[in-house]
């Protein structure tokens, strides 16, 4: 799986002695996992759970797309010396990854307009000939050649997709199975629970410097909403929706319960230069909102982002 090389036909060879060669882009995953006489619940598994898949469209699609995904688990997996997961996670949690765009934008000469204490929507765009060309807030305008934004900003380009419940739980002891772990990620397939969709859950710990050192564990679980919402508090849905992982997470010191609206932009953006992002989804490992950002980059750019080492500069 490590050699495996998209452009190489010669690294599609099977089986253990790999006299074999698969035809994976015309291959179907279906037929990929016929080859190897795999039981259903072992293809859900890899399915969802490697290759990060939120339906089943793996099945029908190319077994080369399959294949990537699953060889990116993998390399990732052996990415630094000892990991025993695939996954890296920020000290101090996830707002340190802005804090980094931060001062790396202020180094190529980002402008910030600190200060502002508006509403969300007191910031507007500012078109001229129907063109984004900055923003303004509280009288003030930052101009810019383009704008991106999320969809809370921008309710009137945006159109609802979904909806997304989480429980946020403190707790004084990992995740039931876990072996004691400090951090994991649980990966419930939506076949094995009965459900549309996948449920995620997500557990980290004082090593991450996110809760107190004695003991202290903070858990998430999130799912795609596929009940009816009226008249229901968000903890009444999340019982309903995340029934599958909620007695992993009992018994908790205090579960907090959110349901928010999924957005997705009703155009590109390229037309008036305003790029528009999805909303975070059910995931708890980001996979999508990567995907998301380069697509943004795509529709910005006229081009992939190729994240490469690339030649040294002069």
């Amino acid at each position: 799986m490590n050699d495996y090389n998209p452009k190489d036909p010669k690294t599609y060879a099977a089986g253990t002695f790999r006299k074999t060669l698969l035809d994976l882009p015309k291959m179907s995953g279906a037929d990929f996992f016929k080859y190897w006489g795999l039981a259903d619940t072992t293809i859900e598994f890899v399915g969802h759970a490697l290759a990060l898949y939120r339906d089943e469209s793996f099945m029908d699609g190319p077994a080369s797309d399959l294949v990537e995904k699953i060889q990116l688990y993998a390399t990732s997996l052996m990415r630094f010396a000892n990991m025993t997961s695939p996954y890296i996670y920020p000290l101090y949690g996830l707002g340190e990854l802005p804090q980094a765009f931060a001062r790396l934008a202020a180094v190529h000469g980002g402008l910030y307009m600190l200060n502002h204490e508006g509403h969300l929507h007191d910031v507007e765009v500012v078109y001229e000939g129907g063109v984004a060309v900055g923003v303004s807030a509280e009288g003030v305008t930052a101009r810019a050649k383009m704008v991106i934004g999320d969809p809370s900003y921008f309710p009137d380009k945006v159109q609802k997709t979904g909806q997304v419940v989480r429980a946020i739980a403190i707790m004084a002891h990992p995740i039931a199975g876990s072996n004691d772990s400090g951090s994991c990620q649980i990966i419930f397939p939506q076949g094995a629970i009965k459900r549309k969709n996948d449920i995620y859950m997500f557990c980290i710990s004082g090593g991450h410097k996110v809760a107190p050192t004695d003991g202290k564990y903070i858990c998430f679980a999130s799912t795609t909403v596929e009940g009816k919402t009226d008249g229901l508090t968000a903890q009444k849905i999340a019982e309903r929706e995340l029934a599958a992982a909620l007695p992993l997470i009992h018994p908790a010191l205090e579960i907090f319960y959110d349901i928010y609206d999924e957005f997705d932009p009703v155009d590109d953006g390229t037309a008036n230069k305003l790029f528009i992002s999805k909303t975070y989804d059910a995931t708890s490992h980001f996979e999508t909102a990567i995907t998301d950002v380069l697509d943004i980059y795509r529709r910005i750019m006229g081009k992939e982002l190729v994240l490469t080492s690339g030649p040294k500069r002069e």
